[in-house]
């Protein structure tokens, strides 16, 4: 956000905080509650959206923003008509949008499990499998990188493993490495497990001889 126009950059204050920080766990995550999203019909155009006149309200709840303000009007109703706001409310949109996507996935992924639990025949593994796992959302932030392995990948990444989607490169490296360090392999071993990549890579080689001789 440091990059950002000064018109842009949220404020320190109350608007800020209302904002979900980006360690917040993803089990608040779910719960947390965003302003309703409507989209204008009226004015198409975003740049009727925009006023030259100052902003005539500069305190407001965040979390009630989607009562008041059309889904794309973040700075003026129209062409100086009416309430207007100031401009870094863009940024507010912006951040909540990513915030938006984030919770549906994690929503489409956990719903499933706690139907699960209320079903009885979900077996006693089962069910201690699934309370271990919503377990652990009560600790992982629900923004940044995955911590811990190599591969990396977003947090949001996970949500494939609580439900049916294929398994992406990232995964796959996840279940290599863990697989590593159950057999006590670690980076420096003469016997490494490879990851995704080396079959490519592999691949490559045997193309491309003269470029991958002394390559490994």
């Amino acid at each position: 956000m440091s990059g950002l126009p000064a018109s842009l950059r949220i404020p320190d204050g109350p608007e800020k905080l209302s904002l979900p920080h980006k360690n917040l766990p993803v089990s608040e995550l779910i719960a947390f509650t965003l302003p309703p999203q409507r989209k204008s019909t009226v004015y198409p155009d975003p740049a009727d959206y925009l006023s030259e006149l100052p902003p005539t309200v500069e305190t407001f709840k965040i979390t009630e923003m989607g009562n008041e303000v059309h889904r794309y009007g973040a700075f003026t109703r129209a062409r100086g008509k009416g309430d207007r706001y100031p401009l870094w409310l863009a940024t507010v949109w912006s951040i909540l949008e990513r915030v938006r996507e984030a919770k549906a996935l994690w929503c489409a992924a956990v719903d499933p499990l706690h139907e699960r639990l209320e079903k009885s025949t979900t077996s006693e593994a089962a069910a201690e499998n699934i309370k271990a796992s919503l377990a652990a959302l009560k600790m992982l932030p629900w923004d940044g990188e995955v911590k811990g392995f190599r591969a990396g990948g977003s947090v949001e990444n996970l949500t494939h493993w609580f439900t049916k989607d294929w398994l992406n490169t990232d995964h796959e490296d996840h279940l290599l490495e863990l697989l590593a360090a159950e057999l006590g392999i670690s980076d420096g071993s003469t016997s490494c497990i490879q990851t995704t990549y080396f079959v490519l890579a592999l691949a490559q080689a045997y193309e491309n001889p003269t470029e991958y001789r002394n390559s490994r």
